[in-house]
């Protein structure tokens, strides 16, 4: 199978707004939200059927390309069935030359399978948001095949009616469809009908259930249109160039149709210059369309497929404008009356011609086809090879069209993806050099200089794309960051303020937000945000993690451990989740389920001082004193500058009495973080029962010394009743009347 191979191809180009990046296809109910595109400027704008078949496939793999790519290949086999069918009922006509219907069913799967696996075929079928092209394709073939099959029915009906169905399925999944009621009435004309009049009167109905599908495509263009990537308000070129530079386009798909040598995923083609550069070209296609015509006389087969070209190359390949200009999938329907006309051709040449040994001749026809697909196919699979790597599939589109800035730009994202700085830079800069006008390249270069901690070049690079492209939310996101970093949390503030306001899906921003107001304190505004984020994006662990941090600091301690459950249910390598439901459960007064937690983030994270240091407080809290002085000094092994351990570990020794120890590690302590209270009223506590000790051993002149020190940390923990009472204890030492 040639497209074996093509299965694990990853997400390229077009593909990662429409699946990956679109919340829309999360969720196949309601259908109405389904068939809908994240934006107007993606390639499933104003086309539902094709949201719908993205919805379905999210709906069995998720973002596993696998399903998508399945999706595709049985899309194209229907179409190529379709396509066999229609050829052969066309050879059985009566319009037909008798060799071609002795032979229909071998030409029929000869002419199928060699469309079927056509190396240009490959940009439609395994470009995964290509689709569009094949789906629209099937579709196409089976209005066809399904209008074919009523013409000698006698349940006419039945097959009318699949007919409409089928093109109203192509009308919501590519607007190419809007030609496939005029061919379907061409067809009935040249191999089935008398004469257009006859046609219509005959069947009317087929010919205006057609018809109505149209009034479907116009409210599907009319509540989304494609006005950012289609129509006559396109800025960089005019209808009068786009139809100039177009002949060129068409001849190179001819080409490539006879030899697919050079395939291209994203040309980039220059609009057309001085008129003298075209007129070649432009002759060109004019004899060939003149041809046709003259064919229509002569052979009406022939002509009928010259027509099949042009008309279904017309919505794409004449004057209205599309911001890309060359694509190789547009030719996926056309190819497939090249091909027959090649095949049949040949054969009746070959019949009239060589008129004896027609049993040698067939089985020698049948093996030159063969090799012929076989040649084709293992083409076709080389391709997909490219398709199968993002670098491997951008570098050969640098090779094939080295002046297109787009190329170089998705090169550059593929460099940048592996964390190869240097060289996505370097074709950043050829991208910018090439065309310096579009905000996309500025927005992720600076994110390179980001990564790379030039964060001034950074802010300099989004700033130039909000400058080039205002409602770019992605550039305010970005420089917010670089703001955060550089410290500058009211400016980071103003971006997101405005990132959100321009694009209300942007869960970054959203994050991004929440971190500085959790910053500043106001957990209850980061928790919205942050249930926004979720909302948008429920399979972001760090999301959950972040608002299970600020339900803890607000003592929402329950929604803090479901958020770390969250988190664990989406991944359950990481230390953190464990370590905040740790915290919740402490909160609760569950410090064994605490332990529990903790255990495991030490497995996960072993290196880190803080899980030991908060095992060991838990360990304290339930009389575990010398569990806790070794996890304590565990942490004080990992981080000597760890202040909580050295309380924790001073705790655990006053209740066992090691006083010396104790007040010895809230000294530490004091010094490292001579700002924490916490630790002024543990050593204050330590240094009580210390002279508590000491006075019992007859010591009161040490027990005194050693009470006014713990009066003095108690006052500067601003702990008044503390103070007084270790002072009232010291009244009594002084009376020599020990309690």
């Amino acid at each position: 199978m040639v497209y074996s191979n093509s299965f694990t191809g990853p997400e390229i180009f077009d593909d990662v707004g429409s699946i990956s990046r679109n919340p829309q296809i999360r969720s196949l109910w309601p259908l109405t939200e389904a068939m809908k595109a994240p934006r107007p400027d993606e390639t499933t704008a104003g086309r539902p059927i094709l949201c719908l078949s993205l919805a379905a496939n999210y709906a069995v793999t998720g973002l596993e390309v696998w399903s998508y790519h399945a999706f595709n290949l049985v899309v194209h086999i229907v179409a190529g069935m379709a396509l066999f069918g229609i050829i052969r009922r066309t050879l059985l006509t009566e319009r037909m030359p008798e060799h071609l219907v002795d032979h229909s069913w071998i030409l029929a799967l000869v002419c199928a399978l060699i469309w079927l696996v056509h190396p240009l075929q490959t940009q439609a079928v395994t470009y995964i948001i290509q689709r569009a092209e094949s789906m629209m394709g099937m579709f196409y073939l089976l209005t066809l095949y399904s209008a074919i099959r009523s013409f000698h029915s006698r349940r006419a009906i039945w097959w009318q009616l699949a007919a409409a169905a089928f093109c109203a399925l192509g009308m919501g999944t590519k607007e190419v469809m809007v030609t496939a009621p005029l061919i379907v009435l061409i067809y009935d004309r040249i191999f089935v009908g008398k004469n257009f009049r006859n046609i219509l009167t005959k069947r009317w109905m087929l010919y205006s259930s057609l018809a109505a599908t149209w009034l479907l495509l116009g409210a599907i263009l009319w509540q989304a249109p494609r006005g950012a990537t289609a129509g006559f308000s396109l800025r960089h070129v005019t209808p009068i160039q786009y139809a100039l530079t177009q002949p060129s386009i068409i001849l190179h798909y001819l080409r490539l149709s006879f030899w697919p040598s050079r395939l291209v995923l994203d040309y980039g083609w220059p609009v057309a210059g001085e008129l003298g550069n075209v007129v070649p070209a432009l002759l060109a296609v004019c004899l060939l369309l003149a041809g046709t015509f003259a064919a229509l006389r002569y052979w009406p087969a022939i002509g009928f497929c010259g027509l099949w070209v042009f008309v279904i190359l017309s919505p794409t390949s004449s004057f209205v404008p599309i911001a890309d200009l060359a694509y190789e999938h547009r030719m996926y329907l056309s190819l497939a009356a090249i091909v027959s006309v090649v095949v049949c051709c040949t054969y009746a040449l070959s019949a009239r011609f060589l008129p004896r040994a027609r049993q040698a001749k067939l089985v020698a026809g049948i093996a030159v086809a063969m090799l012929l697909a076989g040649s084709l196919g293992w083409r076709t699979y080389k391709r997909n090879e490219d398709y199968g790597d993002s670098l491997r599939i951008w570098r050969d589109t640098v090779s094939g069209a080295p002046r297109n800035y787009r190329a170089h730009y998705n090169l550059a994202l593929g460099y940048d993806y592996l964390g190869n700085d240097e060289m996505a830079l370097a074709h950043y800069d050829i991208s910018i050099a090439l065309d310096s006008t579009h905000a996309g390249v500025y927005n992720n270069r600076g994110a390179v200089h980001a990564e790379r901690g030039n964060f001034d070049k950074a802010i300099d690079d989004y700033s130039t794309a909000i400058r080039l492209e205002p409602q770019r939310s992605s550039a305010y996101t970005n420089r917010a960051l670089a703001y955060r970093y550089t410290g500058r949390d009211n400016a980071a503030l103003e971006d997101l303020n405005k990132a959100v306001e321009i694009d209300p899906n942007d869960d970054q921003a959203y994050h991004q937000r929440a971190m500085i107001y959790r910053k500043l304190g106001k957990d209850d505004l980061a928790i919205s945000d942050l249930s926004m984020a979720i909302r948008l994006k429920p399979d972001r662990g760090i999301y959950h993690q972040d608002r299970a941090a600020a339900y803890l600091n607000t003592g929402l301690h329950d929604l803090a451990i479901a958020d770390c459950q969250a988190v664990i249910r989406l991944d359950d390598t990481r230390d953190m989740p464990y370590r905040i439901r740790a915290s919740a459960f402490c909160a609760k007064g569950d410090h064994r389920q605490a332990i529990t937690d903790l255990d495991k983030a030490a497995m996960l994270n072993p290196k880190e001082a803080r899980i030991y240091g908060n095992r060991g407080a838990a360990y304290q809290k339930l009389g575990r004193h010398e569990d806790a002085i070794r996890d304590c000094t565990r942490a004080i092994e990992l981080d000597p500058h760890y202040a909580p351990a050295y309380i924790n570990r001073g705790i655990a020794r006053s209740h066992i009495g090691q006083y010396d120890l104790a007040i010895a590690d809230f000294e530490k302590a004091i010094q490292l973080d001579p700002c924490n209270k916490e630790v002024r009223l543990q050593g204050a506590r330590a240094l009580s029962k210390l002279a508590d000790a000491m006075a019992g051993s007859g010591r009161l002149g040490r027990a005194m010394e050693t009470l006014t020190r713990a009066v003095r940390l108690a006052a500067d923990a601003e702990d008044e009743q503390l103070a007084q009472t270790i002072a009232a204890k010291a009244k009594l030492y002084k009376a020599e009347k020990v309690p």
